[in-house]
């Protein structure tokens, strides 16, 4: 039985993706700071890795696969310094020592590190972050291939559906449908012309399975999306109804704002289909039979 390790699992992805390993007959150990959890796992661990040296509380003896989901900087953050990002990761590099052996995957974010582009991206496009958040995620990708031996960077584009929560949920999916399904009016705060490459959970998931059972001896760095930009004026009006959803618009975007981000994802053994439409129709499906959308 491979045993795995989420870091940061107590949310969306990580319980998803527990909650398939799970099934897949994986041994799931979940680690997270926070003290409450509903995610499906054999054991669940509170711990806040962002504290210097708290890795040392972790036995990963136990354990053949770090899956890490943490995120020390927020991805709404703003006006930090690259001193300050590099001095709040000083536990995050702690913790890649006391990890050198294991067999790692990383998730990054596809949607931040690589800037503005129309073009599909592949890994070896230069990085050009935008945000505290994406600076974050370049440094930990170079303290990655500075200190382990072996790993995956996976930089994902924006996850949707499956378990994920509509109402304050994050993501412009999931605002999207508590807007459709609640009859509330949408406010743009970027252009409707904005171009992200939107990934559903299950193919995330899928991707994911793919990357564990690579086995590789060096550290690897794979694009996970679809390939398919899809702009949020697309996705308005796949769902639109004017009966239920009205629309009011502010098209100034914030500074730092990124208008198109599509990813190549050809280096994937099985890349994933695009599949947005359909996938969008069953999320909304989904809630409208359920109590999640009061």
């Amino acid at each position: 039985m491979n045993r795995v390790l989420i870091l940061g699992g107590n949310g969306y992805i990580g319980g998803s993706l527990a909650s398939s390993l799970m099934a897949s007959g994986y041994h799931v150990t979940v680690v997270s700071r926070s003290s409450i959890t509903n995610i499906e796992c054999h054991r669940y661990i509170q711990l806040d890795l962002a504290k210097n040296d708290a890795c040392k509380s972790l036995n990963v003896d136990e354990v053949d696969t770090v899956i890490d989901l943490v995120s020390y900087i927020p991805p709404n953050t703003e006006n930090v310094s690259v001193s300050d990002i590099k001095r709040t990761l000083e536990s995050y590099e702690n913790l890649l020592k006391h990890l050198n052996d294991k067999q790692y995957l990383f998730f990054s974010s596809g949607g931040t590190v690589y800037g503005n582009s129309s073009m599909p991206l592949s890994e070896s496009a230069p990085l050009k972050p935008v945000s505290p958040y994406g600076v974050q995620k370049c440094i930990q990708e170079e303290l990655i291939q500075k200190l382990m031996p072996k790993g995956v960077i996976m930089r994902v584009t924006n996850p949707y559906g499956g378990i994920q929560q509509v109402k304050h949920g994050v993501g412009f999916v999931a605002h999207l449908l508590d807007c459709y399904l609640n009859k509330r009016t949408l406010t743009l705060t970027v252009p409707k012309n904005t171009v992200r490459d939107y990934i559903h959970i299950d193919d995330l998931i899928y991707a994911t399975k793919g990357v564990l059972d690579l086995n590789s001896d060096v550290v690897e760095i794979f694009n996970i999306s679809t390939s398919h930009g899809t702009s949020l004026e697309e996705l308005i009006e796949s769902l639109q109804e004017p009966s239920r959803l009205a629309l009011a618009v502010n098209d100034v975007a914030p500074h730092n704002h990124i208008l198109c981000n599509i990813l190549d994802n050809s280096k994937l053994e099985n890349a994933i289909k695009f599949k947005i439409r359909s996938r969008v129709t069953h999320f909304v499906n989904h809630f409208s039979h359920s109590d999640s959308k009061k």
